[in-house]
């Protein structure tokens, strides 16, 4: 459905920043679930450039992309977007859900005092469906997990070990992660292996 008033924003292929400071960048990642054509009619550029026009936070275009990716079906590889403004950042996840049909995502805020560093690979680790404050999840999640992966239910959902293929399968990520990080704290005795 379309709404009355969208908003300008820039693009390059990806939607990058609108007239509200929210502005995205994009990092493909390895998924355990394809898209189906057929069934999702949503891309990551679709959801980029859609959020741009109607979200003027980083919190609205998370919940605002997932959202949509879940009603109307996503049909991409799995994607990471930071999704920032001046008062808020994000990692968004979204991958296809088992079925084709619809999405999984998760959007989990940088902490104020924090970074947040995506290389091609999912980083979301356990996701507090307590704390809408610091997760946004979508509402299958939880459904797809126990069905479709080796979750089980009642057990913390650690959403990279259940929805990423690994990211040995995609450039290396683990290692430029911590080279993300080590330059921002060379003090702090950081892990160049992804699964630390």
């Amino acid at each position: 459905p379309q709404v009355p008033h969208t908003f300008a924003y820039h693009t390059e292929g990806y939607a990058i920043q609108n007239e509200h400071q929210v502005a995205l960048g994009e990092s493909t990642c390895a998924a355990v679930f394809a898209g189906d054509p057929q069934r999702g009619i949503l891309t990551v550029i679709d959801l980029g450039m859609i959020a741009l026009e109607r979200a003027n936070s980083s919190r609205g275009a998370v919940e605002l992309m997932g959202a949509l990716a879940e009603r109307h079906g996503y049909n991409d590889a799995g994607e990471s977007l930071m999704v920032i403004d001046p008062r808020e950042a994000f990692v968004f996840h979204v991958l296809p859900d088992d079925t084709g049909g619809s999405a999984v995502w998760v959007g989990q805020r940088v902490p104020d005092d924090g970074v947040g560093a995506v290389a091609n690979a999912f980083t979301v680790r356990t996701v507090d469906f307590e704390d809408s404050h610091s997760f946004l999840a979508s509402s299958n999640m939880r459904a797809v997990a126990a069905r479709a992966t080796n979750w089980t239910a009642g057990t913390p959902l650690d959403f990279t070990k259940t929805f990423s293929k690994g990211e040995d399968s995609l450039f290396y990520s683990g290692r430029r992660m911590w080279s993300a990080y080590r330059l921002l704290a060379p003090e702090r005795p950081l892990s160049p292996h992804y699964s630390d």
